[in-house]
């Protein structure tokens, strides 16, 4: 299940006209049948219609207005209903059709943690502690995507993961 399927061009201009957020939140809610939690919502205004938009609208990045974007992209397989965040696909300069899993986070402070893989993060307001790692959480979709989906599996593709 995806929430929002998209090009570059398509999103940046979403984004242009303010619109991104509003069109997310009306796909989740025609895809998994219910509102998001808040702070998921105005995640997609700072990681998706700031932070990411400025990235994607910067010439001196030359991104194909062709790119393949994917908000909420759910990934089963894995014991508990999964979503990734956002979901890049295109292909590569050596022709190899590629995806690329992306975490995004809107922590405010973040520090190593004792325990291996993971972080103290400042989460929300009210919410301070041990987390994984968002790469760590990325790379997991990403195997998960290549060891259950048929399609990675039956076809040459590049799956990669950063947050």
């Amino acid at each position: 299940m995806i929430s929002y399927i998209s090009t570059k061009s398509d999103f940046v201009r979403e984004c242009y006209d303010g619109l991104i957020e509003k069109s997310v939140l009306e796909r989740y809610e025609r895809t998994f049948g219910r509102r998001p939690a808040a702070n998921e919502e105005a995640s997609w205004k700072s990681s998706l219609g700031d932070a990411v938009f400025k990235v994607f609208s910067n010439p001196r990045y030359a991104i194909p207005d062709n790119l393949g974007i994917a908000v909420e992209y759910g990934v089963h397989g894995s014991t508990r209903p999964k979503r990734v965040d956002l979901m890049l696909s295109g292909i590569g300069h050596d022709g190899v059709p590629t995806v690329l899993v992306v975490e995004l986070k809107q922590w405010s402070e973040v520090e190593p943690a004792d325990e291996p893989d993971r972080l103290i993060a400042q989460i929300s307001a009210k919410r301070h502690g041990s987390t994984v790692h968002p790469s760590l959480q990325a790379a997991h979709y990403a195997m998960v995507i290549e060891d259950y989906y048929s399609y990675a599996q039956e076809n040459p593709i590049r799956i990669k993961s950063c947050s």
